[in-house]
């Protein structure tokens, strides 16, 4: 007796069909009696409502099930569905250290062997976050026959790239099948370009407040007993920064709570200001460093929660309408849950600010969610200040808070997200995402869709380093 279920996957707006798919396929994959599966559906059904002006009205709830929208416009699970079911694999996540060139496929054919594709590669160049528009360039590109690999089997893949391909932002290689269609793409990160620091200034504290300091143009002011940020301001403008770090953290039931019990010292060391915290009561602690050149370093170790969580996070405030687009280097264009991690390609991305549900909007990747293996991000703000975050790489960012179709999650009010929700921090607008929430599906949430989608411990304390930059919109063409 064969296994083939269908509608296994109900997507439904941002619960799409890759949210659990990996967990699912690799279990099918594993049986002996497993012959594939049914995700329903294709596309959004939705009548444009001459009575509406023409909205693309997909009933509430029961018709927004698609992989793509109505006219074929692609969700992010496409591209999660696409990376998972591509017939040929790669598993790499990050070059390694020595990296040669070599790079292990696996052959999911049934009959091709893998000498009957192709593959392209190209090396970019990424201009760095002060860049006047986020265009990179081709610093080389080749193409190549594919190993001899046979179905079921894995093998090789040879890359002959120039001598100075460690100079570029990113590797990107392409599959293309026997008749030159497309399969897939991956991306990998070589080099990322930093922050161009400022022109360096005196640091200056407040007369009878040593807690806001300010450098040439940029101001960055703490609370006295906490050590937390209150506000940073360029040329007395307000970016929105504000109230952390705080921890979010929280299980199915409940957002936790920790505690406030925070006592803070700000002395200088050599060419910079340090802002010291320390909990004694669980024995947290963060620093922050403002230094000559008017950046913000945050150090911080929160201490390890004995919970299995379903999201837990390090945030700050920053309102929703303080946005006019975001820029960043790292895995997009789309946003990531726990259980929907494949899909995103690493490069070079930026999207105007949004408030777009999958399944309501289409056309633009949404702005508001996190996004994975983020080396800087820059945010710009409608005051004509930007904020720049600088990651160090790997990091997940999440912006504002995501919004789904209906937040009251009514089940029978036709127009709510049914299992299709998740768990998220309820307030911040900037968080830096240790273990990110799962989302759910039309007929089940996150947590009953596989291992990805659960709550689970964390190993250790919450530690991490960010370093945060200020400025007037940032364009100097670099």
């Amino acid at each position: 007796q064969l296994y083939l279920p269908t509608e296994f996957l109900h997507g439904l707006y941002d619960g799409g069909h890759g949210a659990g798919l990996e967990d699912m396929w690799n279990t099918m994959r594993n049986s002996p009696v497993s012959c594939g599966g049914v995700l329903w559906c294709w596309a959004d059904a939705a009548l444009a409502r001459t009575d509406m002006d023409g909205k693309l009205d997909t009933a509430g709830n029961q018709s927004a099930d698609g992989i793509v929208g109505p006219n074929g416009e692609k969700e992010a699970s496409y591209f999660t569905v696409r990376e998972i079911w591509s017939p040929i694999q790669i598993e790499t996540k990050k070059l390694p250290e020595g990296f040669n060139g070599e790079i292990t496929v696996e052959n999911r054919y049934l009959e091709t062997p893998l000498d009957e594709c192709s593959f392209k590669w190209r090396l970019l160049d990424c201009p760095g976050p002060l860049a006047a528009a986020a265009k990179s360039a081709v610093r080389s590109e080749g193409s190549l026959k594919g190993p001899n690999v046979a179905p079921g089997e894995r093998g090789t893949l040879k890359l002959s790239l120039p001598g100075d391909w460690q100079d570029s932002s990113v590797l990107e290689l392409t599959a293309l099948s026997r008749t030159s269609v497309e399969l897939m793409k991956w991306s990998w990160q070589v080099g990322a370009p930093k922050a161009t620091a400022k022109a360096t200034g005196e640091l200056k504290q407040a007369d009878g407040n040593p807690f806001e300091i300010s450098v040439r143009e940029t101001t960055w002011s703490f609370a006295p007993d906490s050590g937390q940020l209150i506000g940073c301001s360029v040329s007395g403008k307000e970016t929105g920064l504000s109230n952390g770090p705080l921890r979010y953290a929280g299980t199915l039931e409940k957002a936790l709570e920790f505690s406030s019990d925070w006592k803070a010292k700000v002395s200088r060391q050599d060419d910079s200001i340090v802002v010291d915290s320390q909990n004694s009561s669980d024995g947290s602690k963060f620093s922050w460093t403002i230094s000559s050149d008017g950046s913000a370093t945050l150090d911080y170790e929160f201490s390890a929660i004995d919970d299995k969580l379903a999201y837990c996070a390090i945030g700050f405030d920053l309102d929703d309408s303080s946005f006019v687009a975001k820029r960043w280097l790292g895995a997009g264009p789309h946003r990531i849950w726990s259980n929907r991690l494949k899909g995103p390609q690493f490069g070079l991305w930026e999207t105007e600010y949004n408030d777009h549900v999958t399944g309501v909007n289409w056309g633009k990747p949404e702005f508001k969610g996190i996004f994975g293996d983020v080396s800087w991000m820059r945010l710009d703000l409608k005051s004509d200040r930007s904020l720049l975050i600088d990651t160090g790489g790997n990091a997940s960012v999440g912006v504002l808070r995501p919004k789904n179709a209906d937040e009251t999650r009514n089940e029978k009010n036709g127009v709510g997200p049914v299992h299709a929700w998740w768990h998220y921090p309820e307030s911040g607008g900037l968080h830096l995402f240790h273990k990110l929430p799962g989302v759910g599906t039309k007929f089940a949430n996150a947590e009953n869709l596989g291992p990805q989608g659960q709550p689970k411990k964390l190993s250790g304390p919450l530690t991490g380093r960010v370093v945060f930059h200020a400025a007037e919109i940032l364009s100097d063409g670099n």
